[in-house]
């Protein structure tokens, strides 16, 4: 990252504001479960399968698949979306297809 700052900033390295990133910045599995408890709708308790799997940052290919989608692309003629998220449980692949629920109400 500092690479890159000397490189487009004339030299800067962004020391300072690389550390405080680091410094405030979360790690992604805290945050990710933090968001996850705040935001989420569904079921949250201690024996659901998706809940642990966000806490311990479940990449496995068995875990349930969430994904907080936050930008739809619309194809040029309208039939289908692609979308932009943050995948907090599961794995998806480029080219999958996945069902969007939508938000709730």
């Amino acid at each position: 990252m500092r690479a890159a700052f000397r490189e487009f900033m004339g030299g800067y390295d962004g020391a300072g504001l690389v550390e405080m990133l680091v410094d405030n910045i979360p790690d992604p599995l805290i945050g990710g479960a933090r968001k996850f408890r705040n935001h989420y709708t569904g079921e949250q308790g201690s024996n659901s399968k998706l809940t642990k799997s966000v806490i311990e940052g479940g990449k496995d290919g068995s875990d349930p698949l969430l994904i907080n989608v936050c930008k739809m692309y619309p194809s040029p003629d309208g039939t289908t979306f692609t979308a932009l998220g943050r995948v907090y449980s599961g794995v998806v692949r480029t080219g999958e297809k996945v069902k969007v629920l939508g938000e709730v109400s």
